[in-house]
């Protein structure tokens, strides 16, 4: 871990105090854990038109915890200091649910996809760019995130087929997302977007060969 000290104005209007920040390394293990459910279903045994139908999925679950020090005041009579205490938190930067679902349905030369993905949100890292004012205690997210997608593919000739993809036609769009403490004018504890990514539908339409 990198170990560079910052220092910032305790007073953004001026003045000579300062806040003093600096990294570590935590003598205490950082753990991720988790599992994955995936499963692959063909529908042969339905009658009809049905046997051709095709489902995919699979589901992400990751948890983590981290160690930081955290600056506390006790009051011990009349005398009031300042103590470092462990604290437990997640790891910034990494979602804790991922899923995939695949509909699919398949008969000669012809295949179908329609697929949906999901993301949920996540805490970013305290340190970002989107942290403007660094004496004000801060949290930034990153915003859950889903797209569905779909897929075609027709064969007309033994080694030629065309493909058709439809990419996020829901035109879902993801945010970096930013919430100042009660109080600090123009933000009023409510979470605001500080950056936003637009994606936007696209097609591709291409011609393929097999050799």
């Amino acid at each position: 871990m990198h170990n560079y000290v910052d220092q910032y104005p305790d007073n953004p209007t001026g003045g000579n105090t300062f806040s003093f920040f600096s990294y570590f390394n935590s003598p205490k293990p950082t753990r991720i854990w988790g599992f994955e459910v995936a499963h692959q279903a063909n529908f042969r045994y339905l009658p009809g038109f049905l046997k051709n139908i095709v489902l995919n999925y699979n589901f992400t679950f990751l948890r983590s915890e981290s160690w930081t020090k955290e600056l506390s005041k006790i009051t011990v009579g009349l005398t009031t200091q300042n103590i470092l205490t462990d604290r437990s938190e997640k790891i910034s930067d990494m979602p804790e649910f991922f899923a995939n679902v695949n509909l699919g349905y398949d008969i000669d030369g012809f295949s179908f996809r329609i697929s949906y993905f999901y993301r949920n949100e996540y805490p970013m890292y305290k340190n970002s760019l989107y942290i403007f004012e660094p004496w004000i205690l801060t949290q930034v997210k990153r915003s859950k995130y889903s797209r569905l997608d779909i897929a075609v593919r027709q064969r007309i000739l033994k080694h030629i087929f065309i493909n058709l993809n439809l990419n996020n036609i829901t035109n879902s769009k993801e945010e970096a997302l930013i919430k100042y403490p009660l109080g600090y004018y123009p933000h009023t504890g409510n979470w605001k977007t500080a950056e936003a990514y637009i994606y936007g539908m696209n097609i591709d339409l291409g011609v393929g060969v097999e050799l």
